[in-house]
């Protein structure tokens, strides 16, 4: 029997997390399932019966994460609209003269690159494990 594994990592700014759940079996039945999708990817994973509180925490986090990346989203969603708006006043010409226009544009660019990237997409949650991870 091989006891080789694989480790692949999944970097949570480009994974959404969702369908958590724990899912127990009857009493007879030693082990209880984690299942949650990264976009498209399924994972359940076993555990022994006895581990039904930090798994708990485990499930906990993760749906806290999944609702702080569903927010993200939303977020950056609304950065878009934004520019889509922005443009369309330059589009009918209210927008200031020349010059204001090319400094506008500017401002609006790092305005929405750190909306987009550093705002709205958390990607380190050691807070949330720190909330719901005791044991």
């Amino acid at each position: 029997m091989s006891s080789k594994r694989a480790i692949k990592r999944y970097d949570y700014a480009a994974h959404q997390i969702s369908n958590v759940s724990i899912e127990t079996a009857g009493t007879l039945d030693m082990d209880i399932e984690l299942k949650f999708n990264l976009d498209d990817t399924v994972f359940s994973i076993d555990v022994k019966k006895t581990f039904i509180e930090q798994l708990k925490d485990i499930y906990k986090a993760l749906i806290s994460i999944g609702k702080q990346q569903r927010r993200d989203a939303a977020c950056r969603e609304n950065a878009l609209r934004a520019l889509d708006a922005t443009a369309s006043v330059h589009k009918l010409n209210i927008a200031p003269g020349e010059g204001g226009l090319v400094k506008q544009y500017g401002e609006l660019l790092a305005a929405l690159n750190s909306a987009m990237f550093d705002t709205h997409t958390k990607r380190d949650f050691s807070d949330v494990f720190a909330k719901y991870i005791h044991n």
